[in-house]
């Protein structure tokens, strides 16, 4: 999720949306639970959050969100990040295509 909002500052996005799965990251955020073991990343989201016009964080079930689910394992596999802007990686097109018909 961080990398996420630091990705939209840099991209001097002004409206932003950030959906996940992980209930508990929505939860902390939207809690301001500072006091968790991952307290000082929810500071570092909080205060990223006031650089934006309209942001949003919302949790979604993984059924309506498959497509982000199977970054976050690719991610998780290869170990490194990666960016896509404006092409969809072709492992991820049928996915996508089934998430847009949910």
């Amino acid at each position: 999720m961080e990398h996420g909002i630091l990705l939209a500052q840099e991209m001097q996005l002004t409206h932003v949306i950030f959906e996940s799965d992980a209930s508990n990251v929505i939860d902390a955020i939207t809690e301001s639970a500072l006091g968790s073991s991952v307290g000082h990343i929810i500071q570092d989201i909080i205060q990223a959050k006031a650089s934006f016009v309209f942001c949003s964080f919302r949790h979604l079930i993984r059924d309506f969100n498959y497509a982000a689910h199977e970054l976050a394992l690719l991610a998780r596999r290869i170990g490194s990040h990666q960016l896509w802007i404006g092409v969809t990686p072709p492992f991820l097109v049928p996915i996508v295509q089934a998430d847009m018909l949910n």
